[in-house]
């Protein structure tokens, strides 16, 4: 697998946890593997977003012509419903056109091959029919396709309650000597007190690996991932954060634990791994006993 390739499976998530413990291992030691990875992370964020953006806005500025209009134009009720559909594929295609592009540019601009052109997915081909069975006309349960289990809402709320943050001001540092203003990560826990998040999650993820803020960057976007509910990623955050060995394990570890709660069920077999090692732990966890509790209220 190239670079670039291991880099995204392991910003998407989807990287076996094998190969996912190899690669960490191996970005504690490489500077520019870890610029690499963060940068990853900031395009896949923006792309998310400017896709999510683009398309509220078109489905906000179009509005179809209503048929009042229509009627006072001496238009049939046929040529209404034509233009109505015209306009909708327009639209939807005009924003897929959009997904493609802003996926391209953003997330493998290294692929030397044409984004403009969409390759359709290949059906397989039927199987030839076979000979008819003799309870052929009686119906038949389809099998339900499988899906995630749904997160409760109750652990959330749980995993919420349980969860320790740091206070934003905390991660504020002054000016240094010869700099005019203060660091990305300082502006971005300001920007946070000021409930704008985005510009907060920008300048944290702008903190490059080489940075001597970078595990408190991480740390950071975690409990503001963790403040939107977006669990899964503020849990990639945190684990960056421990990977680089410059922070707490205890209090690495524990958001860790409540952001798989926060997704439990999905993600309950890595919960029951976290919580046993903390709750095992022969040292002087300072999370050893609550998560001994939670492990005793998810039995």
């Amino acid at each position: 697998m190239e670079v670039q390739d291991k880099i995204d499976a392991y910003v998407k998530n989807e990287m076996p946890p094998d190969e996912r413990a190899a690669f960490e291992a191996e970005l504690l030691q490489d500077t520019a593997l870890q610029e690499a990875v963060q940068q990853a992370r900031l395009d896949l964020d923006v792309a998310n977003r400017l896709i999510e953006t683009e398309i509220l806005g078109w489905m906000q500025d179009w509005e179809p012509e209503s048929a009042t209009a229509d009627a006072g134009a001496n238009r049939s009720p046929l040529r209404v419903s034509a233009s109505y559909v015209r306009r909708y594929w327009m639209a939807a295609a005009a924003a897929l056109a959009l997904v493609a592009a802003a996926v391209w540019f953003f997330i493998r601009p290294d692929i030397p091959e044409s984004p403009g052109i969409v390759q359709p997915v290949e059906k397989p081909a039927a199987p030839a029919p076979g000979p008819v069975a003799e309870d052929a006309t009686k119906e038949t349960t389809p099998t339900p396709e499988k899906r995630p289990p749904a997160a409760d809402s109750r652990l959330i709320a749980l995993a919420e309650n349980k969860f320790r943050g740091r206070e934003p001001r905390t991660f504020v540092r002054g000016a240094t000597p010869g700099q005019s203003t203060k660091d990305a990560l300082s502006q971005a826990a300001e920007a946070f007190e000021a409930k704008n998040i985005r510009a907060a999650l920008r300048l944290a993820m702008s903190v490059p690996a080489s940075d001597e803020r970078y595990a408190d960057a991480q740390l950071f976007l975690g409990q503001v991932y963790f403040s939107q509910k977006q669990f899964e990623k503020a849990e990639r955050a945190f684990r960056a954060a421990l990977a680089t060995g410059n922070i707490g394990a205890d209090e690495a570890e524990w958001n860790i634990l409540l952001c798989l709660l926060a997704q439990y069920p999905a993600k309950k077999a890595d919960f029951d791994a976290l919580s046993a090692k903390i709750s095992d732990d022969a040292g002087d966890h300072i999370f050893k006993e609550e998560a001994k509790q939670l492990r005793e209220q998810m039995k």
